[in-house]
């Protein structure tokens, strides 16, 4: 799944389940389609940035399901 079509599903997963969206996410390239493949984002908010890990659960052809698990702490260092 290409980058940008991933971080728009992210938000608009995370704006679902909170009510909204944060202010941007930030992923690396491609999700690869295989199951239990990961990734790392990074969520900023405001002047907070956290990160985050995509899990695919399912693929069916070109859909791909995965699960997202923000961390609980926000990332160290520079505001975003």
């Amino acid at each position: 799944m290409p980058e940008r079509q991933v971080e728009q599903q992210v938000m608009d997963s995370l704006s679902e389940k909170y009510g909204r969206a944060p202010d941007r996410i930030d992923c690396p390239g491609r999700l690869v389609g295989e199951v239990d493949r990961t990734m790392r984002c990074t969520l900023v908010d405001g002047d907070t940035r956290f990160g985050l890990t995509l899990t695919v659960t399912s693929v069916t052809g070109k859909r791909m399901r995965f699960d997202i698990q923000v961390d609980d702490t926000p990332l160290p260092g520079d505001t975003a």
